[in-house]
């Protein structure tokens, strides 16, 4: 063998692992940065996983003269927080928005605008609320001019016709003509924003509550299967999150269960996924 051999085949294997080793390199560093995204996508999220009311509750009185609002005499606390409530949606207004979450405490309890930084997300839920609550104030819902929304409502509704001896079929059918009402509004006013609406979510029968709730799940599951029809009827997308957090028996799993009605961190991070979907499509 020549001897210039062996220094030029060592000069061009230096130069391959020089090239190998440069790859890697970018390869690392775009493996790094993704890594740090997806990191602060994953902070972002848990901060909203472990989201609690008492931290947004504080974003009530933002706006200017809010305290001198004049309350109706006599009301409950409850009252007062809803009304409240009604009035800062009324004020703040921004649009137009990308994503509208609605409902109850179910919604209200999760920060979903900070999972979704790079849209425009906006909570319009009241702890507490029920269709014909919803329905009152669908033009809080529309101001924003949403380019979807998406509802999960009747919770309260039902919990409060499970209570009965009997069920009242009027009263029944009124929260589904609620609902109805509720989606030709959306509809006839915003054309042309998109509709998602959640199934109601199971409940967990709680020791201190079994006799109050024995109803409860086995009427959830006979709204939701009228749900799926009025969805069809208004040609909306129907998210079947209920059958993510049910047991066999159509209750609450354990481990998605705060307090048997509403919801632990895990849930949310259950149902996000199929909602990102949705979101983003």
């Amino acid at each position: 063998m020549k001897k210039w051999i062996l220094p030029v085949l060592c000069v061009i294997l230096n130069a391959v692992l020089f090239v190998g080793n440069y790859k890697m390199h970018q390869s690392n560093e775009k493996m790094h940065a993704a890594n740090v995204k997806l990191y602060e996508q994953n902070v972002a999220t848990e901060e909203a996983f472990e989201h609690r009311y008492d931290k947004y509750e504080t974003k009530i009185t933002d706006y200017e003269g809010f305290e001198n609002y004049p309350l109706k005499a006599e009301q409950s606390e409850a009252n007062k927080y809803y009304e409240k409530r009604e009035v800062m949606y009324m004020h703040a207004v921004s649009a137009p928005t990308d994503v509208v979450f609605v409902g109850d405490s179910i919604t209200d309890r999760f920060a979903w605008e900070e999972c979704y930084p790079d849209l425009v997300v906006k909570r319009r839920a009241i702890v507490g609320d029920t269709t014909a609550g919803v329905l009152s104030r669908t033009d809080s819902v529309l101001a924003t001019e949403p380019k979807k929304i998406f509802l999960l409502i009747g919770t309260n509704d039902l919990y409060a016709l499970s209570k009965e001896q009997e069920l009242d079929e009027e009263a029944y059918q009124e929260v589904l003509n609620n609902y109805i009402a509720i989606l030709d509004t959306y509809q006839e006013q915003a054309p042309d924003t998109k509709i998602y609406v959640e199934s109601v979510l199971p409940m967990l029968e709680m020791d201190e509550t079994k006799n109050e709730r024995k109803d409860y799940n086995e009427l959830i599951q006979r709204f939701n299967k009228d749900l799926v029809m009025i969805c069809s009827d208004h040609k909306v997308t129907y998210l079947n999150l209920w059958k993510l957090l049910a047991e066999e028996d159509g209750t609450l799993k354990e481990e998605y269960a705060m307090d048997g009605l509403h919801l632990t961190p895990q849930a949310y991070r259950v149902m996000k996924p199929y909602i990102d979907e949705c979101v983003y499509e």
